[in-house]
């Protein structure tokens, strides 16, 4: 909230501050929760400005710096959210999450992140998020960054192939430790989201595992699988490779 009530004051005469100021009245946090913070809703309060839809903005963004992917199908309340990342990493705090991503539909995470049910939310392995892990290979950081390989975006669909395995890379001999790491991403607006990895170790016969974190147990059924969250419901397609083990 504070962010958002930051940006709106500092480009005011922004068609983009008339789509915060309607944000921040739908929003679930009506005002700054503690009273040392309050001070934010004060100097902030810009009445002058003109609330304007969300509807002028786009629905997709992607931040070239971080490499994070943020789209989604509509500005209603009842809109899937789809959330990658393929990127820098070069912080000590940050997760080895390159090639992750995040489903939401209509505010409920249906696979998220594992670090909301942790005691700290720095648990930043591999195994904490949506990824395929490539035995114990871990990804480095200050290595190399990911890279978008192609990106397309309308109002049907968002595309995009991201190429991690820069990010597996020894500091010290400079040399892959994995053969392969490539995610396509393809979000079809009106309700589908098809992955497809290509992974692949330097070494034959190393297990690659596909990750889908879920806030509760999922229901299997052959190459299906049902998770259901906050009146919520994914289903899991598992395509090819066949007879892979859930």
């Amino acid at each position: 909230r504070d962010l958002l009530e930051n940006l709106m004051s500092l480009y005011p005469n922004e068609q983009v501050a008339g789509s915060i100021k309607t944000l921040l009245a739908q929003s679930n946090v009506p005002q700054m929760q503690h009273s040392v913070s309050f001070w934010s809703d004060f100097i902030n309060d810009w009445p002058a400005i003109t609330a304007r839809p969300l509807s002028i903005l786009n629905t997709t963004y992607f931040g070239t710096g971080t490499g994070n992917l943020y789209t989604r199908s509509s500005w209603n309340t009842n809109a899937i959210f789809v959330h990658t990342i393929a990127g820098l990493y070069d912080q000590s705090h940050a997760h080895k999450d390159q090639g992750s991503f995040m489903l939401n539909v209509a505010g409920t995470w249906l696979f998220d992140d594992a670090n909301l049910r942790s005691s700290s939310g720095i648990d930043g392995g591999e195994a904490y998020h949506n990824l395929v892990r490539i035995g114990s290979v871990s990804q480095r950081e200050g290595s190399a960054p990911s890279q978008i390989v192609a990106m397309s975006d309308g109002s049907l669909f968002t595309y995009e192939l991201m190429n991690t395995r820069p990010v597996y890379t020894d500091p010290y001999t400079n040399q892959f430790l994995v053969a392969k790491s490539e995610r396509e991403m393809l979000f079809i607006k009106s309700g589908a989201v098809v992955l497809f990895d290509r992974a692949a170790a330097n070494t034959a016969g190393t297990p690659r595992t596909f990750q889908l974190q879920m806030s509760g147990t999922p229901t299997i059924s052959g190459n299906q699988l049902t998770f259901t969250a906050g009146g919520q419901r994914a289903d899991v397609w598992r395509l090819s490779p066949a007879n892979v083990p859930w």
